[in-house]
């Protein structure tokens, strides 16, 4: 089985803030705050995303908030191992 994820939360969150759930949009709002965007668009935001990789051939890269990085690490789930610059 393939998990597919959005490289930036932004994408996700212009893609399911639609929902029709009040209870969803509280919940991708608070996911945002969790990851650290406040609900912000990337370019509203001080460009403290973060490209980091992880170590599967080829690497992968994601783009995050620096403090979501500072906050623990992020492992990918394909090789497992951590996210790093």
């Amino acid at each position: 089985m393939q998990i597919l994820r959005h490289s930036r939360i932004s994408v996700t969150m212009e893609i399911y803030t639609e929902a029709t759930s009040e209870a969803t949009r509280e919940a991708l709002r608070k996911l945002g705050q969790t990851l650290g965007t406040n609900g912000e668009t990337d370019e509203g935001r001080d460009g403290a995303d973060v490209t980091v990789r992880c170590r599967c051939e080829p690497p992968r890269p994601i783009h995050a908030p620096a403090s979501v990085l500072a906050a623990g690490p992020v492992l990918c789930g394909l090789c497992n191992r951590e996210f790093a610059a």
